[in-house]
């Protein structure tokens, strides 16, 4: 059992024990135990009373995912924005299993700004704490204002305690963190790109239009700052690219109701004075990565909202993101959307052959659009050793050229362990020993 698990299943069993509770069981067991008894004591019930709906709607904010899948940061929101209630995080958001390990400290904001009873204060704190600190969910745990001892994650290390306030949606607690941090030092204290993300993924609407109105420059310095981002996937500072990625719709009316085509980029205008409000609107800046993100996360109300805000579409390789994300129902959207659909795809037929997604590539063949792929995917599919996916190719009625030599050098330099895709070639009676050059450079069709 992981170090970690083991100090957990120990917390646990201790926490029983101090309630003369049974100690048998999972960690998940012992939890559920915990949290039933705690309930129960809070409500003045008996355990037996305690619903397991009830139990439920206590972790209602907590789904515990795959670590591979929240490598993309995946916390999926609502379209709707995060209440400014202290109440608890009223959505669907993700809740990530992290590895961080404990280092001793204990995380806080700057002051403890005061709040209306929350939720979480109906259990014991020490409970709650136990909760995120298995579910290493720092941001979480801060949104909540929940003491732990998780390290901040990487992206944090160098975020203020206004980033960290920010977390938690409250304009109230916003406010005081700022007011009372400064009176520590003369420069007025600002928001990273670590909260410029938090706002947008969670929907916090009414942080955006304080910090619009109330921090200007602090507001352009973050979100409207010129950079080239190092590839298609990392994640960009900027309003429309991350309300599309997160599925905020909100946002985007936000965004849209605040910005101006006419208005030019600068980094640093006059500062507003009271007599020349209103704000300049932020310049309406945006380009096919926005969609591209929506097709990839499969928010088809994001792209409806798109299509519906008068705005010129900007449409990248859509068809190819929403591929990689496996959202069949976003190429339908996109299918009728009367748009152009020759531009929306160049890679989807190899991204699905070297995934082995088969319903994607019966869902292209059927689709009545052009097909388009290169006579190199049978040789890239070998390399991925996907013999579904040749075994589809083989029987689509498609018509597809290799040459033998093509197919040995992508076994040899195959990148996912096993033989089934050399056993497939074989079992076609394809040979490769004993062929003369011409034989091993010549073209076949499959």
């Amino acid at each position: 059992m992981p170090m970690k698990a083991l100090e957990l299943q120990c917390d646990l069993i201790l926490f029983l024990s101090l309630r003369s509770l049974s100690t048998q069981g999972s960690a998940s067991e012992l939890a559920q135990r915990l949290v039933k008894y705690d309930l129960a004591q809070y409500r003045g019930m008996e355990m037996e009373e305690v619903e397991e709906k009830t139990i439920r709607s206590s972790f209602r904010s907590l789904q515990i995912t795959d670590r591979k899948e929240a490598v993309d940061a995946d916390m999926k929101s609502s379209s709707e924005p995060l209440k400014e209630s202290h109440r608890g995080i009223e959505h669907t958001e993700r809740v990530t299993v992290g590895d961080d390990e404990r280092d001793g400290s204990v995380t806080d904001t700057c002051s403890k700004p005061r709040g209306r009873i929350r939720a979480v204060d109906r259990m014991p704190p020490e409970l709650w704490s136990e909760i995120f600190e298995h579910l290493g969910d720092w941001l979480i745990a801060n949104a909540l204002r929940i003491r732990t001892r998780l390290k901040r994650p990487w992206d944090w290390e160098h975020a203020s305690e206004l980033d960290v306030a920010i977390l938690t949606g409250s304009l109230e607690v916003v406010k005081e963190v700022m007011y009372s941090c400064s009176y520590t030092t003369d420069e007025p204290m600002k928001f990273t790109e670590s909260g410029a993300d938090v706002m947008v993924r969670w929907g916090y609407v009414e942080l955006l239009d304080f910090f619009f109105k109330n921090s200007y420059r602090n507001f352009l310095e973050v979100f409207q700052k010129d950079h080239t981002p190092p590839n298609e996937v990392a994640i960009r500072i900027e309003i429309p690219w991350l309300a599309s990625r997160y599925g905020q719709t909100t946002v985007l009316d936000w965004w849209l109701a605040n910005t101006s085509p006419d208005h030019p980029p600068a980094h640093f205008p006059p500062l507003p004075t009271p007599n020349s409000l209103p704000l300049p609107p932020l310049y309406r800046k945006y380009d096919e990565g926005a969609l591209n993100q929506a097709s990839w996360k499969g928010y088809i109300q994001v792209l409806q909202w798109w299509k519906d805000s008068g705005l010129q579409l900007r449409i990248g390789d859509v068809m190819d993101w929403a591929t990689v994300g496996g959202h069949i129902s976003v190429l339908e959207w996109w299918k009728h959307s009367g748009e152009n659909t020759n531009i929306m795809h160049r890679d989807a037929l190899c991204i699905a052959s070297t995934r082995g997604k088969i319903e994607f590539l019966e869902w292209f063949r059927n689709s009545g659009l052009q097909l388009t792929y290169g006579n190199d995917i049978l040789a890239i599919i070998t390399k991925k050793n996907k013999p579904e996916s040749l075994e589809w190719w083989a029987k689509s009625g498609l018509r597809i050229e290799y040459a033998i030599s093509d197919i040995w050098e992508a076994i040899e330099d195959a990148t996912t362990k096993g033989d089934e895709a050399r056993d497939w070639w074989v079992a076609r009676g394809i040979q490769f020993d004993g062929l003369d050059s011409e034989e091993w450079m010549r073209l076949r069709v499959l």
